[in-house]
């Protein structure tokens, strides 16, 4: 490789970095502006590891939830540990500002289950903030299409690592139901008197890194892509491999939830 090519694929790391960062910008932006009346704000994060790229208020009150005792003890910045699963845990008894689910629904049997969840367990005008892989992208497919083994040597492959990280979302079982796309959580949404504040569907880390192996890979991606746009008369893209949706809880919400 060429010093030409060192730079080119420096700064397309970079690039890629920037606007990975510059989305976490924005939504910080949102719920920021979204709490600004709430002196000490109520947060769960749904799934311990998440909600890392987020900064809160120092009075802010910080509770987990996961179904794993080694996710709960690896996050140190959580005021209270719940050991449960956000499908069946009783969320109602609490009155949470913000409910963070990154990167979790995927890996969930019943992700509309959770997400009712959520909303009892938000207060009159609290947010869900939603980071989540998108099904109809070539990525999405490959994942809910292939077993956990294939995921780890992907994981590997990709990484250049013998070390997989513990932590990391594809090693746990990924079943990727329909009721998790963005249409369908825009659905849901719309049933249980919650507004889409943000949204925004952008490649991922994953599908950028498949793209730059070759030169082939990035002809085959983008011959793929084309493709796929004009089957679906533009409306998909593969490459929009993961979305972020910031729903709020509109005070005039009905009491009962609503499932497709």
């Amino acid at each position: 490789m060429g010093s030409d090519d060192k730079l080119v694929r420096t700064k397309g790391v970079w690039l890629q970095y920037y606007n990975h960062e510059a989305r976490w910008f924005e939504v910080q932006q949102v719920f920021d502006s979204l709490l600004a009346n709430v002196p000490a704000p109520k947060i769960l994060k749904a799934g311990c590891g998440s909600a890392s790229h987020y900064q809160f208020k120092p009075s802010a009150e910080l509770v987990g939830i996961d179904i794993s005792q080694e996710q709960l003890d690896h996050n140190k910045t959580l005021s209270k540990k719940i050991l449960g699963d956000i499908q069946t845990y009783d969320l109602s008894k609490f009155s949470f500002d913000v409910i963070i689910c990154h990167f979790v629904l995927e890996h969930l049997d019943d992700p509309e289950k959770a997400m009712a969840n959520f909303v009892r367990g938000l207060s009159h005008r609290g947010i869900i903030v939603i980071v989540a892989p998108n099904l109809f992208s070539l990525v999405g497919v490959v994942t809910k299409f292939t077993p956990l083994w294939f995921h780890r040597f992907a994981h590997r492959i990709l990484s250049h690592s013998k070390r997989i990280d513990t932590i990391n979302n594809e090693l746990f079982p990924t079943p990727f139901r329909l009721s998790m796309t963005p249409q369908r959580v825009m659905l849901f949404a719309r049933r249980n008197g919650l507004k889409v504040r943000y949204i925004n569907m952008y490649e991922g880390w994953l599908s950028w890194l498949l793209r730059r192996k070759s030169k082939l890979t990035m002809v085959f991606f983008k011959t793929l892509q084309v493709l796929v746009k004009v089957f679906t008369l533009g409306k998909l893209d593969i490459l929009l491999e993961t979305y972020t949706m910031i729903l709020e809880r509109n005070s005039q919400a009905p009491n009962s939830i609503r499932l497709a």
